[in-house]
């Protein structure tokens, strides 16, 4: 969790880890995220996982992309 202080590239978590953990405690400055990359997303949205995808939607700059 210290080194996203000094910028990342690239994150890698789950929807609850990456909201929950690391956003909403303010690890995690979203403000410069270009591209957002959900790999298995139909199977985190049958597992109920659909209110954390979207935390992690709204808390990103509207002018990203996915994947």
């Amino acid at each position: 969790m210290k080194k996203l202080e000094h910028g990342v590239h690239a994150v890698s978590g789950t929807p609850g880890r990456v909201v929950y953990d690391m956003i909403k405690r303010g690890s995690l400055r979203t403000k410069s995220v270009k591209l957002l990359i959900l790999d298995e997303s139909d199977e985190m949205l049958s597992k109920g996982l659909k209110d954390q995808i979207y935390d992690v939607y709204r808390s990103l700059p509207h002018d990203i992309s996915s994947a």
